[in-house]
């Protein structure tokens, strides 16, 4: 039986995917808003979790207008991957 998380390598043995890191609520509530509520997709304010987010490749700066106080970002693709495994 192969575990569910291995792949096989050109050798014929197995090797571990690799595991996206769990996301707290807080984070998978930035990626869903960001995703399906905020305006263009653009979600605005920073936070540790947002930060974290940034870390992992899920959400991308996207600027700050002049009028702002806070950056906007997006999220990527593997954001978006990573929000549907969450919610699996």
């Amino acid at each position: 039986m192969t575990p569910e998380n291995a792949e096989n390598t050109p050798e014929g043995g197995l090797q571990s995917a690799p595991c996206s890191p769990s996301l707290n609520s807080e984070q998978r509530e930035i990626l869903y808003h960001t995703l399906h509520r905020a305006a263009g997709g653009r979600y605005c304010g920073g936070s540790p979790d947002m930060d974290r987010l940034m870390e992992l490749g899920y959400m991308q700066k996207l600027g700050k207008p002049e009028w702002a106080v806070d950056y906007y970002y997006g999220i990527t693709s593997a954001g978006k991957r990573a929000l549907r495994a969450a919610n699996d």
